[in-house]
């Protein structure tokens, strides 16, 4: 783009890469650049959308669009905002500019992203009279619910998709079920454990499921079979969190005894016994390349470990009971939701709080990355709200912004 001052008092901004004259803005010296008053704004961001749409390179779009997005008050524009995520996957991601609440989804209890982020399960809390706790499939861009899966008796504790999308996981009471998402059918019912099972994951193969409960142990299954092929044993108290490396052969686990348990699938060893934590451990997740992990607890911290040493690296100072928490898709960053109703974004390699986000009424059960990394996801087990994250970006080729 280029500028232009003339005696006549006015400003033109021209588009030196496309054949037009000049882009229709024009405006008096005092006068703000895109000032929202004037009706010229709308038919220049129009003119740029068209251009960047029509720009043959990821650079060129990006030149066109950060025009707009420069100009903070544009940045919430449906249009503006959709393209610019777009260049979130093709662009590097410079610094964290800001975020806003999206969208919300009636969803109530507990809540599961469909590993391509187009579907969500949630269950409701149970109410005098009920039988079951509703389980429901949800389509995240109309927020519009697509099947109920009907069958599981008593509070539903924790639900998740398989690798794949096809199968789904619900637990409560003592037993894991396991259904098939397309039609809702419940395909299996999983029981060994002897109170109720308060967390579940598939492996990363899918072949697998690790389950940890009230009654203290970690059970592996056959997801098959539906055989119990190994109890880990070793925590003195509920087991609140379980989930798999992303190779599949380590398995943490968080308990109500203050430690977090490192287990080695294939044998059922313990590798590290990790203390810390000076109250319950709430919620544990691995970062995707394995590396690190992250465990949140009632002690208000987040603590992130290295999995080989089993040592703190470093302690991420949360607000209020921590109740979950999770990685970004590229590692660098981590959600953890509180019991004060607030969502904190962290950046990981410094343990600074880049934002807290407000809105919720109710403790936070829930935090997720959508799988691109341009939107967080949270819930207080009324509604889930879709935080859009906002960054500065850079040249695709390797350049700054």
């Amino acid at each position: 783009y280029a500028l232009s001052g003339s005696n006549d008092r006015t400003v033109k901004l021209w588009d030196i890469a496309v054949d037009w004259q000049a882009l229709p803005a024009e405006w008096e010296l005092s006068a703000p650049v895109l000032s929202e008053e004037s009706g010229e704004r709308d038919e220049l961001m129009r003119r740029i959308l068209v251009a960047c749409d029509q720009a043959g390179s990821v650079a060129e779009k990006l030149r066109h669009l950060r025009v707009l997005w420069q100009q903070g008050s544009l940045r919430r524009h449906p249009e503006v905002a959709r393209r610019w995520r777009s260049l979130m996957a093709q662009c590097p991601r410079i610094k964290f500019e800001g975020g806003w609440k999206e969208q919300t989804i009636n969803t109530k209890g507990l809540i599961a992203f469909s590993p391509d982020g187009r579907h969500v399960l949630s269950t409701e809390t149970m109410t005098e009279g009920m039988e079951e706790d509703p389980i429901k499939l949800w389509e995240v861009a109309t927020g519009e619910c697509v099947r109920m899966f009907e069958g599981h008796a008593g509070n539903v504790m924790s639900v998740c998709f398989s690798p794949n999308g096809e199968q789904a996981l619900s637990v409560g009471n003592k037993i894991v079920n396991l259904w098939e998402v397309e039609t809702g059918r419940l395909v299996r019912v999983l029981k060994g454990h002897k109170y109720g099972v308060n967390s579940v994951c598939f492996s990363p193969d899918g072949r697998h499921v690790l389950s940890g409960s009230h009654d203290n142990t970690v059970k592996l299954w056959d997801v098959g079979t539906g055989r119990c092929l190994r109890t880990f044993e070793g925590h003195t108290s509920d087991v609140t969190s379980v989930c798999f490396s992303p190779d599949g052969q380590h398995a943490p686990s968080g308990s109500w005894d203050k430690t977090l348990k490192l287990w080695e699938v294939a044998t059922g060893q313990c590798v590290h016994t990790i203390a810390g934590h000076t109250n319950v451990v709430q919620s544990v997740c691995f970062s995707l390349d394995g590396r690190q992990a992250l465990w949140g607890g009632v002690d208000e911290t987040v603590k992130l470990w290295d999995v080989s040493t089993g040592l703190c690296v470093r302690v991420l100072k949360g607000k209020y009971g921590v109740n979950s928490v999770c990685f970004s898709p590229d590692g660098r960053h981590a959600l953890s939701g509180s019991s004060n109703a607030t969502v904190e974004l962290w950046e990981v390699a410094t343990g600074q709080c880049l934002r807290t986000f407000e809105g919720h009424t109710g403790p936070i059960l829930f935090v997720a990355f959508s799988p691109d990394g341009t939107a967080a996801y949270s819930s207080d087990g009324n509604e889930t709200i879709q935080w859009y994250l906002d960054w500065e970006l850079g040249d695709p080729n390797g350049g700054g912004a």
